[in-house]
């Protein structure tokens, strides 16, 4: 059987869409006009920076109403032709599926590394608040209450400088071996040496403090590794990956769900011969 010519005007466009029965012709028309109103909606949404779910929503209506508008006005169109479009679909989902996969698998290892990463920064600011604490306590003593302790509150003040978050294991034993040299041992030469071992309490302000020195070291030793080649590398895979997220696979699921549902209406309301 010949295939019917092809519509060389708009009129006869128009009029060859008007001998559609007349249920396909109406959500023909619908489909066509759901395509404007999605296309403004687009335009509408471009001008009011409007967030992705708004896009996502518009793009699959504008995927349904295209689908419904094609297949309603299609020629010839036979069981053959709409069971084609399960491979559209599936392959759609499918290959959504594997980007959406391959988005999680690549992205939960710099996940759980940036969020442990997050936890110790968290943790290890309450850490040396605490050692920050121990040293105004310990300056007020030596420098202000205790008028023959020059040496050990010069050191104390040295040693006060280098206490920030983000040092490592090895840095804060380094500031800990300076603050025994430089605080330590100069306040425990005020005190004659039979005084001294006769009160050890004598050096409980500054042991208190090394204490909290020792606890802040030991909490260093299990901070996270980082390796800065590897953290850009994530950055740029979760950068690449994103993109796909915004671009691809939500969209090829859109794109198959809307086909879906064209096939629904087409069994539904018999259009396929």
């Amino acid at each position: 059987m010949p295939e019917p010519a092809k519509p060389k005007t708009l009129r006869e466009e128009i009029a060859r869409y008007n001998a559609v029965p007349r249920g396909r012709r109406v959500v023909g028309y619908g489909g066509a006009f759901g395509c404007i109103v999605c296309l403004v909606g687009f335009f509408v949404a471009y001008q009011m920076s409007a967030g992705f779910i708004v896009l996502l929503v518009l793009t699959f209506f504008f995927f349904l109403c295209g689908d419904h508008f094609k297949y309603a006005f299609m020629e010839d169109l036979s069981q053959r032709k709409v069971r084609r479009m399960d491979y559209w679909y599936l392959s759609a989902t499918a290959l959504g599926l594997f980007l959406a996969s391959l988005t999680y698998s690549t992205q939960r290892q710099a996940a759980i590394a940036k969020f442990s990463g997050k936890l110790y920064e968290t943790v290890e600011r309450s850490v040396v608040a605490d050692v920050n604490e121990g040293i105004g306590k310990l300056s007020k003593f030596l420098c202000v209450d205790l008028k023959n302790a020059k040496e050990a509150c010069a050191g104390l003040k040295k040693v006060a400088s280098e206490i920030r978050p983000g040092r490592s294991a090895a840095e804060i034993a380094s500031i800990l071996d300076e603050f025994e040299k430089k605080v330590t041992f100069p306040y425990a030469r005020i005190f004659p040496a039979d005084e001294l071992s006769g009160n050890p309490n004598l050096l409980s302000p500054v042991i208190s403090v090394q204490l909290k020195f020792d606890d802040w070291k030991q909490y260093a030793e299990h901070a996270p590794k980082v390796d800065p080649t590897r953290s850009k590398m994530d950055d740029e895979t979760e950068t690449m990956l994103e993109v796909g997220q915004w671009v691809i696979w939500p969209f090829l699921l859109a794109f198959a769900l809307s086909l879906r549902i064209t096939k629904v209406t087409i069994d539904v309301f018999e259009w396929a011969k």
